[in-house]
């Protein structure tokens, strides 16, 4: 059976490798400016699709396995966040790692894939990155750390070298044409920290930087500029089998600039700031066997602002979200819950471009309720199906949308 499971996951694994079409590193090269915006409940519907406190502590753990979300924040588009792992030992001083990481929002965003093969026992060396059919697009890298993937104590740094190969494989042939060099090539490095204890903590860090990258296009002349930096981090003081405080928090920004040699209204020059930003503080406790009650207060906010000396290429889009929210489970058996919602805010988008009639100031008081049913099999995997209700326009649309949360370990 062990064997069995083993070979379910890593067939998964590879289902999914071959099915993605677009794999890279933090950075997948695009520099394209674009006037990417959410909707004025966005930040309830991601919230409602986020796995209950407790399915993060399993999956700290997990080396093989995998954890999935996908839910409607539009009529044409999902929400989708997903996350496969898979590690080996290949003796006692070696092992391979296998991640493949997705969350798209308010734009869809390209798979990041990792390869590393860790040589050490405690303290390791690795060799990470990922091979591409275009060598031009290869990356490769290094990561020193202390533990092991998914162990109750990690501390890991590296750094993964993107397109280092682009210029000198970058030639004109039957299938290529070169239109474009790199003048500087993006680094991705990247911070990682975990400290869990199941009956007092858990501290997680994830830092991340991309470098800034700068490419030169011909005909016409453009020089392209890219860099970021983010961070993700979780503070739980936890009292076993009672209750869970905490606080976590994830930011992202990105900066671009496309600089045209001769600037015109069809060729503008173009300077892009973008952020998403989230905190959220939430308290989780057993209030008998089988009720569990989260409560929590969650701010959000989204800006992408386009600059540029050429007003009717400028563009400003902010959001901003403050909301409590409350998640009651109700256990019938082991393995089977319900999972009852309800979540209020204030939302404030504020949108501004030439040709918009007048500048959108939308400031209002967003209400959703949820129900749901989480399946679950201890060690093997968990279910979450729910539907979110809007309340505060119940008169003229009920149904919000639905969500399916999926977590497996093999």
């Amino acid at each position: 059976m062990i064997i069995l499971r083993k070979c379910s996951g890593f067939l998964l694994i590879m289902m999914l490798l071959f099915k993605t079409k677009t794999v890279t590193a933090q950075f997948d090269g695009n520099f394209e400016i674009e006037r990417h915006y959410l909707a004025i409940e966005n930040f309830l519907d991601w919230k409602a699709y986020q796995p209950p406190i407790s399915w993060k502590y399993e999956w700290a753990l997990t080396p093989v396995g995998m954890q999935a979300s996908v839910g409607s924040i539009s009529m044409e588009e999902f929400y989708t966040d997903y996350d496969i792992r898979f590690t080996g030992e290949l003796g006692e001083w070696v092992s391979f790692y296998f991640n493949q990481t997705e969350t798209s929002l308010y734009r869809k965003e390209s798979a990041y894939q990792e390869v590393e093969f860790r040589f050490g026992k405690t303290y390791a060396l690795s060799l990470i990155g990922f091979p591409t059919h275009d060598k031009k697009n290869a990356q490769m890298g290094y990561a020193l750390s202390r533990g092991k993937r998914f162990s109750p104590s990690l501390v890991r740094i590296s750094s993964i070298n993107q397109f280092f190969f682009y210029n000198e494989k970058n030639l004109d042939t039957e299938k290529n044409t070169k239109v474009d060099e790199y003048k500087t090539t993006p680094t991705f490095n990247r911070l990682e920290l975990q400290f869990f204890s199941p009956d007092s903590h858990m501290l997680q860090l994830d830092a991340k930087q991309v470098t800034k990258t700068e490419l030169e296009a011909e005909n016409p002349q453009k020089t392209s500029t890219y860099e970021s930096t983010g961070y993700s981090f979780t503070v739980d003081w936890i009292e076993q089998n009672s209750w869970i405080l905490g606080v976590s928090g994830y930011g992202h920004g990105e900066y671009r600039e496309q600089l045209p040699e001769s600037p015109a209204a069809d060729n503008p020059d173009l300077k892009q700031d973008l952020m998403l930003q989230w905190l959220d503080m939430y308290f989780h406790t057993a209030l008998s066997e089988k009720n569990i009650l989260t409560v929590g207060v969650l701010g959000s906010k989204f800006n992408n602002q386009i600059s540029s000396s050429f007003p009717e290429s400028e563009y400003d889009f902010l959001f901003t979200t403050a909301q409590v929210y409350g998640l009651w489970k109700r256990k019938r058996s082991e393995w089977f819950q319900w999972a009852f919602s309800m979540q209020a805010g204030d939302a404030v988008l504020q949108k501004d471009y030439i040709g918009i009639e007048e500048t959108i100031d939308d400031r209002t008081t967003e209400l959703k309720a949820g129900v749901g049913v989480i399946l679950t099999k201890q060690d093997n995997y968990r279910l979450f199906a729910n539907t979110t209700w809007d309340l505060d326009i119940f008169q003229t649309r009920q149904w919000d949308g639905g969500n399916v949360q999926l977590q497996l370990v093999f």
